[in-house]
């Protein structure tokens, strides 16, 4: 990860998900960076409000609200590092702070696009903590889950793209 988790110790591993589309890295890079269409492109996500205004960057600011264990959930989601069109690294903290790093690798030929996403959860206050531990499997499951369902989201809608 980033410069960024050093400053804390991790509550759970780092956990990455990998899949390659049948799309070029500039198609799947705007995809992925399209705030005010992630609502529309990942099933998991009921509603996306963007922070800032202007083109994706550094410091592009949204609220991200998801349904978890049957109850909403929202974050304050922010791009903390950017190298643009091949990694960025978004920041949320609700309790604990969570990271999120995006890194697409363009196959040989530019035809297809490897995104990998890792998930790393650190710090929070003694009872998340506590909590956190408790229903460790809980949390990967859904972890798991929505990177998993982002990730065939975003190939779908690439390669429908791309077909049409």
């Amino acid at each position: 990860m980033g410069a960024h988790s050093t400053n804390y110790a991790p509550l759970m591993k780092p956990m990455s998900f990998e899949r390659t589309i049948a799309a070029p890295v500039e198609s799947v890079w705007a995809a992925l960076t399209d705030i005010p269409r992630r609502a529309e492109l990942f099933s998991k996500i009921d509603v996306v409000e963007p922070l800032t205004d202007g083109p994706f960057g550094l410091g592009t600011r949204w609220r991200e609200t998801r349904t978890v264990y049957g109850q909403s959930s929202s974050a304050n989601v922010e791009v903390v590092e950017l190298d643009a069109p091949h990694r960025f690294l978004t920041e949320s903290v609700v309790g604990p702070r969570s990271t999120m790093e995006y890194v697409l690798l363009p196959a040989r030929d530019g035809a297809s696009t490897t995104v990998r996403v890792t998930s790393e959860t650190t710090g929070g206050s003694l009872i998340y903590k506590i909590g956190e531990a408790l229903g460790r499997s809980r949390i990967t499951q859904c972890i798991v889950e929505n990177n998993t369902q982002d990730l065939i989201d975003l190939a779908h809608d690439c390669e429908s793209r791309r077909a049409s």
